[in-house]
């Protein structure tokens, strides 16, 4: 079976990737960026960072040679974007089965910026065959923007994690990016410590935020209470979560 997965360069869509791999499958990759995946067959970079009319065709042409080439049996897109919504039309009209799965603000906040984006995203979702979400307040807002989509709920869990012998630490490792508000994760650290000295925040993670956000730790002189640990592989980031007592994650919006 021939697959395309169109998506960004996350460990979300490396995960899929890794979880359909098999001899009876090929896949294939479109992103904005070129992604290093193991079982890709083919990455495909094709992006819609542009607002030039020109490059948008030229574009959704190349979309439609690469769909022509691999003529895949179905077309799986993560996150309701750009990308998905010129994917989505062009598979349409060639008759590609289309799977979505939304993420979490591509359907609960990106709408409601404009009328532009609510455009998009809803086009997408009618363009798609069927559509999955790990949480029913995304699947109501999607039924808000399309109401006859076939729209499944499929909670995907975390790998079972062996227990460890707890310490006192608390485990952030969602990215540094606005949505995931990691200042003010150390700003409820900075006030919890004042009563429990004892404890250390662990900051794994990286993102456009992480030199202001080294630069706010060593203004509130917690230096030798906040660890930045980077980008943690699987098993790094099973072992915190293993000896940590408290895991905290507080965006604007998830899934």
């Amino acid at each position: 079976m021939k697959i395309l997965q169109v998506g960004p360069n996350s460990v979300h869509v490396s995960s899929f990737v890794s979880a359909i791999i098999s001899e009876q499958n090929e896949l294939f990759l479109l992103s904005e960026e070129s992604c290093d995946f193991e079982g890709i067959k083919k990455n495909y970079v094709v992006s819609f960072r542009t607002i030039n009319p020109i490059k948008i065709v030229r574009n959704n042409f190349k979309i439609k040679q690469i769909l022509n080439e691999i003529q895949p049996d179905f077309i799986h897109i993560h996150q309701v974007n750009r990308l998905a919504f010129f994917v989505s039309i062009i598979a349409r009209k060639l008759n590609i089965r289309v799977v979505t799965t939304a993420w979490g603000s591509d359907v609960l906040l990106v709408p409601k910026k404009n009328l532009i984006y609510r455009f998009l995203v809803k086009k997408s979702l009618q363009n798609s065959n069927v559509v999955s979400a790990d949480s029913n307040d995304m699947i109501d807002a999607m039924k808000n923007l399309f109401p006859v989509g076939d729209y499944r709920l499929l909670q995907y869990g975390i790998d079972p994690i062996e227990s460890a012998e707890k310490e006192n630490i608390v485990y952030s490792n969602r990215l540094h990016e606005p949505l995931y508000r990691i200042s003010q994760v150390i700003n409820y650290f900075a006030e919890f410590i004042k009563s429990n000295p004892n404890w250390i925040l662990v900051i794994a993670g990286t993102g456009s935020e992480t030199e202001n956000l080294q630069k706010h730790t060593s203004e509130l002189k917690l230096d030798s209470k906040i660890k930045f640990v980077g980008w943690q592989k699987r098993d790094e980031n099973r072992a915190w979560y293993a000896k940590s007592r408290i895991y905290i994650s507080i965006p604007e919006s998830d899934g």
